[in-house]
Order: structure tokens, then C-alpha cells, then sequence
């Protein structure tokens, strides 16, 4: 009969498994999303500023921060994730990192004040100047 301590062992060991399984396809998918972003199929299609932009894509994946979409936004720790990314984008040779927590921490205080935790309008108050 298998110990308790063994298969806790052995449960650990296969969800970590199925994680890596995992992101290793989520990085499939939003390495080939980003390429289809610049009609490209390849990253030799891609011209030298949209190299650069590709593989700071890279890395961002790389580090194990996957990018987080409106959808994943429940909360003031990935609203802050989202809105960095998006005012990233927006701003890509100005980006401030001083005027963009300015920006994030006006924003969730109108959300906390509010007591809601509206995350959708919290977000299309960020994008609406963006024309996104």
C-alpha cells in the first residue's frame, strides 16, 4: 500500500508536469499570435524595429509573466499588470514609469472609492484616450 507522503509526492510532481505542459502551449500560442500581429511567419519576416518589439515580447514571456488580457482583470495586482502592458504599447519610445503609476493608482482609487471593484470601467477609463 502506497503512503499518504507518496502520493501527495506523486500528485505534486504531475500537476507540475501538466503546468509546464501548459505553458510551454500558452507560449506556443502567444508566440504565434504575435507573429500574426505583424503578418509574419516567421521572425526573419520581421523588420528591425518589429524584431526588437518581438523578442522584448520574448522576454516578457520568458520571465514567466504571461501577458494579461481584459478578461484576467479581477483585481488591483492585474489591473496594474494590464495597464502597464497597455500604456506600454501605447507609448512605446516615451513611456513613463512615474506618470503611468500615476495614472494606474488615480484609476484604482476611483475604483476603491467607488467600493464596486468595476474592473471593466476601470479599464475603459484607461484605454479611452488610447483609441483602443
Amino acid at each position: 500500500m502506497q503512503k499518504f507522503s507518496e502520493f501527495v509526492n506523486e500528485h505534486k510532481a504531475s500537476i507540475a508536469s501538466k503546468s509546464k505542459a501548459d505553458a510551454a502551449l500558452k507560449f506556443n500560442e502567444l508566440y504565434e499570435a504575435k507573429l500574426k500581429e505583424y503578418n509574419a511567419s516567421s521572425p526573419l519576416d520581421l523588420n528591425e524595429e518589429q524584431s526588437k518589439e518581438f523578442y522584448e515580447y520574448l522576454k516578457t514571456l520568458g520571465s514567466g509573466k504571461m501577458p494579461v488580457n481584459e478578461a484576467d482583470v479581477k483585481d488591483e495586482k492585474s489591473f496594474r499588470e494590464y495597464a502597464e502592458s497597455v500604456l506600454r504599447k501605447a507609448h512605446p519610445k516615451d513611456y513613463d514609469e512615474k506618470i503611468a503609476n500615476k495614472v494606474m493608482d488615480d484609476i484604482i482609487a476611483d475604483v476603491k472609492k467607488k467600493g464596486d471593484d468595476d474592473w471593466g470601467a476601470a479599464i475603459g477609463r484607461l484605454t479611452s484616450g488610447l483609441g483602443q
